[in-house]
């Protein structure tokens, strides 16, 4: 089967147009679209970190005015995880309570409330409560209330309750409410 020269050409221009079609789509499109998605992740990571440069100065601005309330107010951030910060809480108040001769009969965690402490490293953590069964003398409690507001953790008495002992008379039976508060875990450390 002999084809005429303009068979011949014909099916010359539809293999060049097949090729054409097919160069576009295998080649000249997969180029572009990779040119332009990868221009507009350029774009979008340029603007990612230029949030996040603004977020680490706000972050950075935090931390120094929060170290500066704690200075100011003789306080430390806790350090470590939640439960690491609320067991160094508990042993720090059951210390002052053995200094200033006070007994803790009872220690009951009350709630837990989310919330934002200033200046938090990452906006979030809580709010803890706990209520301590104290059984003292009168200048028993007035140390621990002393010891109390020098602890370098957080610390804020809510409620107190104190009545006179019946059994023994210079002694006296309270109830005491500390609030704390229980920073979320950073995760790079201290930041310091």
């Amino acid at each position: 089967m002999s084809l005429s020269s303009r068979e011949r050409r014909y099916l010359q221009f539809c293999g060049l147009f097949v090729g054409g079609v097919l160069f576009y789509l295998l080649v000249l499109l997969p180029l572009w679209r990779g040119w332009f998605e990868a221009r507009a992740e350029r774009l979008k990571a340029a603007r990612e970190f230029a949030m996040l440069a603004e977020a680490t100065k706000a972050g950075q601005a935090l931390s120094e005015r929060l170290d500066a309330v704690c200075k100011s107010l003789g306080v430390k951030v806790p350090e470590g995880s939640p439960p690491e910060q609320r067991a160094a809480f508990v042993r720090a108040v059951e210390q002052a309570a053995g200094r200033s001769r006070v007994q803790i009969t009872n220690w009951v965690q009350q709630r837990t409330r989310a919330s934002r402490p200033l200046g938090s490293r990452d906006g979030a953590g809580s709010t803890e409560s706990f209520n301590a069964t104290l059984q003292t003398d009168q200048a028993g409690l007035v140390a621990f209330l002393k010891a109390l507001s020098e602890l370098e953790h957080p610390v804020v008495a809510t409620r107190l309750e104190v009545k006179n002992n019946e059994n023994e008379p210079d002694k006296v039976k309270g109830v005491i409410e500390l609030q704390t508060w229980i920073f979320a875990e950073n995760p790079e450390g201290s930041g310091e």
